[in-house]
This record gives C-alpha cells, structure tokens and sequence, in this order.
C-alpha cells in the first residue's frame, strides 16, 4: 500500500514533464498560422468565383435599376497592386462591380491552361488575366488555345503554395 510517490516515480513525472515543456516550445505556430493563412485566402479566392459563376447562371440582377447583365468577369490585375476587379458587361460596356485587394505577402506566381487530361496547354502567367462567365455560351473565356478547358492558379504565401483550378467542362472550382 502506498500512500506517498516514491522518488523514482517523481524523477519520472519531472523529466515526461520536462520532455513535453522541450517538445511544445519547439512547435513553429508560425508556420501553423501561415498555413492557415493561405488556405483562407485561397478559400476567398474561390468563393470570389463561384459567386460571380453562381451570378451568370442565376441571371441575377444587379444595382438599383434591376438591370441582369449578359456577361460577368474577373480581372486579376499584378501591376495594379493585386487587385480582383469583378465586373458586368450590359449591352455596351463593362461596369465594375466590385474591388478586392490582394493581402500583404500574397501572389499568384503561376496560371496555366490546361487540357482536360491536365497536361499544361499554355502558362498565360502575365500583368492581367480575366476569367469572363457568360450565360448565353456557359463557357470561360481565358486562354487562346481553344482546347484547354481547365484555368490552373498557383498561390504562394511565404513558402506555401496552394493550388486553385477552374473547370470549364463542368464549372467547378477546386482547391488541390
């Protein structure tokens, strides 16, 4: 029967304490935060997107005159401070819808167009690109080879990267 630890049994509660005290503080939650920081932004990416996709197909109306635009579209912009301009097109011309600014340490350092079978068709990476939804032809307009169907964005976040595709065949929006 024992009513107190032995000093053996002590020695041993103190180092499995120590080992985990040693092993905790050797964690990189920095690492952990800019993991996460990326799949956030990288999720806003894609739900940016889908809504203006969701937009198209729906024929929602927009602005105070209930207007429904024929075409939607996305412009990335590298040399404007990485903005997202979406935008709506109306007849004559294209009204800016809504503006977005890249945060602090986030870019796209890669676009390519790729076939169905994923081979890479093209790297379009450049100044601007835009992934333009029209209702009337349910297709993406943005690469010049008429047989890619699938729009690859590589994100970076220090060293982090994140993968985002765009599906034309079937309009889904992936994150890989």
């Amino acid at each position: 029967r024992h009513i107190a630890f032995t000093l053996v049994e002590l020695m041993v509660w103190i180092t499995l304490i120590g080992i985990l005290i040693v092993w905790t503080s050797n964690i990189d939650f920095n690492r952990l935060n800019s993991k996460q920081n990326l799949e956030i932004f990288t999720n806003n990416l894609k739900n940016n997107i889908e809504k203006i996709r969701n937009n198209s197909l729906s024929g929602k109306w927009i602005l105070s005159n209930s207007y429904v635009p024929e075409k939607w579209k996305i412009e990335y912009s590298t040399s404007n401070s990485w903005t997202i301009i979406s935008s709506t097109y109306n007849w004559t011309d294209w009204t800016k819808y809504e503006e977005n600014n890249f945060l602090n340490g986030y870019n796209i350092s890669k676009i390519n167009c790729l076939q169905i079978n994923k081979t890479v068709d093209e790297d379009i990476s450049s100044s601007t690109w835009t992934i333009e939804f029209e209702w009337s032809k349910l297709k993406l307009n943005w690469c010049p080879n008429t047989s890619s169907k699938i729009l690859e964005i590589v994100v970076n976040y220090r060293w982090y990267k994140k993968i985002l595709q765009v599906n034309s065949l079937n309009w889904l929006i992936e994150i890989k």
